[in-house]
Parts: structure tokens; C-alpha cells; sequence
């Protein structure tokens, strides 16, 4: 666990992941009404670690909102951990966003039991690696209390935040746009050194490739 201040009262929370991308980063904005935490981690004791001992460098500020930018278990998966241990009382998520936390992580899905994947034609020895993953495991998705579509406004600390939807890397995956100076809180959508995930789901919008460009 690493704790980062990135400026404007942003502090960047970044969190180990067991994949050979081996990273998250999470954010908590201080607000004087009580702080934002935007994305969670995965569902695993390591990550409740972290977030204890990240709350603790902040001082154990109140946080009040969680928002969750996407499904994937790496930023939804310890929303339900967070929410409890937090305290926070308002879950903001995308409207399409839970659309596909329920058909990946409630409702359950083909992933869950390898048919999708053989039927694209994986092998049954990478088919029984993911079944036994924490990509399925790691996630235990909070129930939202604030859902949100494209053009809302999120107020973190007086900031008055676009929400955008930006598809590809996930159908519903929304970011904050802060139109005064240009910050982004943009979950998957960019990231520094290598380019999103962008893949096709048997439950996902048939050009997903075509959504991110």
C-alpha cells in the first residue's frame, strides 16, 4: 500500500493486485463535509490491510460517498468491505455500470461456469486458472445508493464533477470531469504506461473497440 498526495487536496491510494499487473490506484478527496473515496480494490484481506493503514496515514478522515468508476473486481470488488468499514452512507455507481455488476456478480454469469470461454475456444487448463482466480472471487459489490448517467454532477468539496460515460475497457464505466481545470477522475479509461483492457464479453456491447476510439 502507497499513499500519494497528488495535489488539490487528491490523495492517490495505490493497492497491490495478485495479477501480473500487480496495481490499483484508488483516490480520497478531503472534503470538509466528508471525504470521497473513488474506487475500492479487490475483495481480499490484503486490500482491507491496506485500507486500514491508509485511512490511518489520512488521519482516519470521515468519508462520506464511495464512487465506484466500473465493475471489474479490482475497483468494485472490496466496495461492501469499504462501505462498512468507512462508515460512508452514499454509493455512487453508474445506472449501465450496475447493470453488469448484477449479471457479472449477483445474478452470476457464464464466466462463472467456463462456457463462454469454451465456446470462444479456450484451452480447458486456462478455463480451470480462471475458474479458480480471484478475478472471480475478489468481489463483493456494495449496494449503490446513488445512481448516476451521463451529465449528472457530483459535488466533491465544492467541485461541481461531470460525470461522463466512457465505454470500452467496461460498458457502464463512468469518470469525473472537473470542466473548471481539466482533472479527470478516470478509473481504466487512461492510464499512464500501457494502453486499457478492451475485450468482448458475452454479456457486453458487440464493439467495444469501437466504444473506447
Amino acid at each position: 500500500m502507497e499513499v500519494a498526495r497528488v495535489g488539490q487536496g487528491v490523495h492517490r491510494v495505490t493497492l497491490e493486485l495478485p495479477w501480473a499487473l500487480d496495481h490499483v490506484h484508488c483516490y480520497a478527496i478531503e472534503d470538509s463535509g466528508g471525504w470521497t473515496i473513488v474506487d475500492c480494490g479487490l475483495d481480499t484481506a490484503e486490500t482491507t490491510q491496506g485500507w486500514r493503514a491508509a485511512l490511518a496515514e489520512l488521519g482516519d478522515p470521515d468519508v462520506r460517498r464511495i464512487i465506484v468508476t466500473h465493475f471489474h473486481s479490482d475497483h468494485l470488488g472490496a466496495s461492501a468491505m469499504l462501505a462498512e468499514l468507512t462508515g460512508a452512507d452514499e454509493i455512487v455507481q453508474g445506472r449501465e455500470d450496475r447493470e453488469s455488476t448484477e449479471r457479472s456478480f449477483v445474478h452470476g454469469s457464464e464466466l462463472e461456469s467456463g462456457a463462454y470461454l469454451r465456446l470462444c475456444g479456450m484451452p480447458e487448463d486456462l478455463i480451470e486458472r480462471w475458474l479458480d482466480s480471484s478475478f472471480l472471487t475478489g468481489a463483493d459489490p456494495v449496494e449503490p445508493t446513488h445512481l448516476v448517467e451521463e451529465g449528472d454532477l457530483v459535488e466533491i468539496a465544492g467541485v461541481h464533477y461531470t460525470v461522463l460515460v466512457l465505454r470500452g475497457h467496461a460498458d457502464g464505466h463512468i469518470v469525473l470531469f472537473d470542466e473548471r481545470d481539466g482533472r479527470m477522475l478516470g478509473g481504466d479509461v487512461l492510464l499512464q504506461r500501457i494502453t486499457p483492457n478492451v475485450g468482448a464479453w458475452e454479456d457486453s456491447r458487440p464493439d467495444p473497440l469501437t466504444d473506447y476510439l
